[in-house]
């Protein structure tokens, strides 16, 4: 791939994800965008819900068993079908918080001038006590979304804030 001409753009930006595969040399593999001499805007990253989610080599995909999320959708059918995860995972928001922190402090001191998380909330994702159909631990948000019930938060909203949330907030409140 050839390099980018950034003169056309107001800023450059990259989707950076830290995980495994990346983490050594997470920040070195911005010097390009640095290099463009525009400010430069990490547009998403972010982490997944359950343990080891950033070890995977993955950046935590694969998670959900897709075919059993598309015949959920066919009416009629869907009525017999509920959304699973594949294998058994273990919920961790506080690994999930962690990493989030730990991400933005990495770009902080390489001297980004922008994150976008990614994401605030996945309505398909939703949360379920039954860790085999609690898809929430597969999304990258940082509220957890209910099909049954509204959040204790914010009562109107079929959400809760999850540890990450707080933990963003904390951050960007330094």
């Amino acid at each position: 791939m050839g390099k980018v001409d950034w003169r056309p753009f107001d800023f450059a930006g990259v989707d950076h994800y830290w995980d495994a595969r990346t983490q050594d040399r997470y920040v070195a593999m911005l010097r390009p965008f640095f290099d463009s001499g525009k400010p430069v805007v990490v547009t998403g990253t972010g982490s997944r819900a359950y343990r080891g989610a950033h070890n995977s080599g993955t950046l935590g995909f694969g998670a959900v068993d897709y075919r059993s999320q598309f015949l959920h959708g066919i009416p009629v059918i869907g009525r017999f079908v509920r959304p699973r995860l594949k294998g058994a995972y273990i919920r961790d928001e506080g690994e999930q918080a962690r990493h989030l922190t730990t991400v933005l402090g990495l770009l902080d001191g390489a001297g980004v001038d922008g994150v976008f998380l990614d994401t605030f909330v996945e309505p398909i994702a939703t949360f379920s006590e039954d860790p085999r159909h609690d898809l929430d631990m597969s999304a990258l948000s940082l509220v957890k979304s209910y099909t049954d019930r509204h959040g204790s938060v914010y009562p109107d909203m079929t959400w809760d804030l999850k540890e990450s949330f707080q933990a963003v907030a904390n951050d960007f409140s330094k």
